[in-house]
This record gives C-alpha cells, structure tokens and sequence, in this order.
C-alpha cells in the first residue's frame, strides 16, 4: 500500500489496512504526518510504515544504473507515458524553477538546449 497525496488520505488508507501490512509513504512538505498518528498502526493490527528514498536506493552506481535501465524500458515499451505539460528554453531554467516551486506546473517540465 503506498500514498502520496495528504496526510488525511494517508491515515485513511492505513486504517483500511489488514493486520500486519506493509505500508510506504512518499508525501512532500506539504504533506504532514504527526508521530502521534504512528501509534494507530500497531493498535490496528503491527502494521509496518517505511518512508523510502531514492539516495538510499542508489547510492552505489550499479544500483543506479540498473534502475535507471528498468526506468528507461518501461517508458521504452510504452508501459507508463511522461506527460510533459511546459518546457522552457535552457536559458530560461531560472523561470522554470520559480514556476516549480510556485506550484505553477503539472506533469512534467522539459528544459529544451
């Protein structure tokens, strides 16, 4: 089970969960998730919570060269499609990052050279 939207949702997932699951949580800052709120997953049954991160699973260049290559065959065979919603010229990558953390954009967006 896996959520990445607020802290609500994230909770009402996990309340839905059966005893003993495993859970993993990819929020943002902007997504909350107070320890006290930890307390509900053992009285729900020892469930399990992991918050991953993509450094802990690359940091050797093998480990980030094979996920790359899985990335890379799965956009490749058509599995998942990248949706590009903006680009911005190489030289305009300033703009582009103020309207990334303005929260301007959606989907992906291309720096074009």
């Amino acid at each position: 089970m896996a959520d990445s939207v607020t802290s609500r949702s994230w909770m009402t997932a996990r309340l839905s969960a059966s005893s003993r699951a495993a859970t993993s949580a990819a929020w943002s800052t902007t997504c909350l998730l107070y320890t006290s709120d930890l307390g509900i997953l053992g009285a729900k049954g020892s469930l399990f919570l992991t918050r991953p991160t993509l450094p802990t699973y690359t940091a050797k260049r093998s480990d980030l060269e094979a996920v790359a290559n899985d990335l890379f065959s799965v956009v490749a065979s058509g599995a998942v499609k990248i949706q590009v919603n903006q680009t911005f010229p190489l030289k305009d990558a300033a703009k582009a990052h103020i309207a990334l953390e303005a929260r301007q954009t959606t989907g992906s967006t291309v720096l074009i050279p």
